[in-house]
């Protein structure tokens, strides 16, 4: 019998099917496989717990039982159902994944980190519903489809200038455009949300001014690891809104800083 793929998606629908049933399972029992996904999810990603500030301070069995924790889940499953119930709505499906990445866009949550969910999440669904190759292969299929979509939306974001809450908008040190992802062997300046836990790796370093959100003594240091001797820093006075004057200074952390340096 023939099983046309969309083409959109790619998908047949056995497939979609596939993807339905399997869901219809897991999702009926989600308050308890959630919970369990998300613990697996931060010990496995402990780059994508630190996006969790409201987990600050708390060891798994403390965030295991956490009612935010809970809400959370809960609408990571309202998410993954609309999207499973609108795979033969191509266009409302785009939307909907579309929103869902403006909302993590604005926290500076990457396409790479929806993948590595999504990867993880494939493997729990098959050891959860011990499902075969063919729902398998259903389900990867799908989440392939979901984070293009991310990804396209996240590269239109960034290319029509919209930067994540708490990146500056200004011009580029070193060579990468503020707010953009660094590459190696470059040094980009962002600036987190209040309160947020600086990731490792991300360039990163703000003060607070006031309720203008203009900003002071901008300093760049690799988050996550210590700054030493030879590694460079960077800051700038405070300006007016919407300028950018002043100096760039790169400092050699652990040398002392003077005029003209």
């Amino acid at each position: 019998m023939s099983d046309p793929a969309d083409p959109v998606t790619g998908l047949t629908w056995r497939q979609k099917e596939a993807v339905r049933e399997s869901w219809g399972k897991l999702g009926s029992e989600w308050k308890t496989h959630g919970v369990e996904f998300f613990i697996r999810l931060f010990k496995t990603y402990p780059s994508i717990l630190a996006y969790f500030n409201t987990f600050d301070g708390m060891d798994f069995g403390a965030i295991r039982s956490s009612p935010k924790l809970r809400a959370h889940m809960l609408n990571f499953k309202h998410g993954i159902t609309s999207f499973v119930d609108s795979l033969d709505d191509v266009e409302c499906l785009a939307v909907l994944i579309q929103k869902m990445t403006e909302t993590h866009f604005r926290r500076q949550i990457t396409v790479n980190e929806f993948q590595d969910a999504f990867t993880l999440f494939a493997t729990f669904i098959q050891e959860v519903t011990q499902c075969d190759d063919i729902t398998l292969g259903a389900w990867k299929a799908t989440l392939k489809v979901i984070s293009t979509v991310i990804r396209d939306h996240m590269a239109l974001l960034q290319s029509r200038g919209d930067v994540p809450t708490g990146i500056l908008e200004s011009k580029s040190v070193n060579g990468n455009q503020i707010g953009s992802q660094p590459r190696e062997g470059h040094y980009t300046a962002t600036r987190d949300r209040i309160g947020s836990r600086p990731r490792g790796g991300a360039l990163y370093g703000y003060s607070r001014l006031g309720p203008d959100q203009n900003w002071s003594s901008i300093r760049l240091l690799q988050i996550g690891f210590r700054p030493w001797e030879g590694h460079n820093t960077a800051s700038r006075d405070w300006v007016p809104p919407g300028e950018w004057k002043g100096t760039i200074r790169l400092l050699e952390i652990g040398s002392r800083s003077g005029e003209g340096h």
